[in-house]
């Protein structure tokens, strides 16, 4: 887990490059590559990611559940935010 943000707090990271870019707080990932955002401006707050790439592509959005291996793997438009949701795959 990368902090590059100081308001970036109270976030958990379990598995390798598991949150690699994190800007801000309450976020939970578990997994492999779980919650991690490959762009600059990750805006996604109180999230949690669980299961191998769980969520990895996602960075826009803020209280959702994302439980399962790829589940949003490839995230979303760029633009696209996606609030208080729940992805549940296999």
């Amino acid at each position: 887990m990368q902090n590059t943000d100081s308001s970036a707090n109270n976030n958990v990271a379990i598995g390798r490059e598991t949150m690699e870019v994190v800007e801000q707080p309450n976020n939970v990932a578990i997994g492999y590559k779980a919650g991690s955002c490959s762009t600059v401006y990750p805006t996604g707050y109180s999230n949690v990611f669980i299961g191998a790439e769980a969520g990895r592509c996602f960075c826009r959005g803020q209280g959702n559940v994302v439980i399962g291996h790829e589940v949003l793997l490839g995230g979303l438009a760029e633009q696209e935010e996606v609030d208080n949701s729940v992805f549940i795959g296999l």
